[in-house]
């Protein structure tokens, strides 16, 4: 589904306005909820889609997949938000239409679920079983053709599942990237965790409802402020003459700064031969 929009400036448009805008679609309303007193609320919709667009000369259109799971409710209730910027000008404007009306999307027979790459923050470069800090921000890169489930369906939920625990529903911790309805990504800051060795699962949902699943393992170091692991040269034994060899390790420390390393060099007999910082 295609979304168009114009900046105004009084009754024309804004062609000074660059930047970029949010756009929020919100499923069917939610009529007559009962929060357990005697009052009843309308409440916004299942969130369809959140992501960024561009803005050009007052201008901007932005795309979306209208999920599987939507609520089906033949009401033109469904609402779309638009907030947008021009940081050069300082200035915003936001818009809405609460009239959409949403029947479903066309049949696909993709049987593929979506594509997950799991890292955390500043370690971009993670390998399953790295070390990573105590209280980490977990990233995950999600990507379909269909655009991702973010309606918080019961059993369509993107949930991350830490060791034995029961699954968190993070779906509202997606946002797609900017111009794109396929690509978008997680940023969830978790609870601190305790030391030692952790499985974390994440599950996802495109929007036809294929799933997919990404496991890995991490470990948390002890408490302490400087803790290093796995030091290790390759090639050993190597000749120095002819060879060369690389030094690899791991640390962790308690506020995440970077380390100052010295690696000392000694011969079997125990003579210092190099020091390398």
């Amino acid at each position: 589904m295609a979304v168009k929009a114009e900046i105004l400036n009084e009754e024309s448009i804004n062609s000074n306005f660059n930047g970029g805008a949010v756009l929020i679609v919100n499923d069917a309303l939610y009529d007559s909820v009962n929060t357990g007193s005697t009052i009843y609320y309308t409440l916004p919709g299942p969130t369809l889609f959140k992501g960024e667009v561009s803005v050009s000369d007052g201008a901007l259109t932005g795309n979306f997949i209208v999920p599987k799971s939507i609520r089906f409710e033949n009401q033109n209730t469904g609402r779309l938000t638009i907030y947008a910027w021009d940081d050069e000008n300082n200035a915003s404007a936001l818009g809405n239409d609460k009239s959409l009306l949403f029947l479903g999307s066309t049949n696909n027979e993709d049987p593929d679920g979506p594509d997950i790459d799991i890292y955390f923050e500043n370690q971009e470069s993670f390998n399953d079983g790295d070390l990573i800090s105590n209280q980490p921000v977990l990233i995950a890169d999600i990507s379909d053709e269909n655009g991702i489930n973010i309606t918080g369906e019961t059993g369509h939920i993107i949930s991350l599942k830490l060791d034995d625990k029961n699954p968190k529903d993070i779906s509202g911790y997606f946002f797609y990237e900017r111009n794109s309805y396929t690509d978008g990504y997680i940023r969830y800051p978790m609870d601190k965790l305790d030391p030692g060795l952790h499985t974390l699962k994440l599950t996802a949902f495109d929007n036809v409802n294929n799933i997919s699943e990404q496991t890995i393992n991490c470990k948390i170091a002890a408490d302490a402020g400087l803790v290093l692991m796995n030091v290790v040269n390759y090639p050993n034994p190597f000749r120095a003459r002819t060879e060369i060899t690389k030094f690899t390790f791991e640390y962790q420390t308690q506020d995440d700064r970077d380390a100052e390393v010295k690696i000392k060099i000694y011969t079997i007999a125990g003579r210092l031969i190099q020091t390398i910082e």
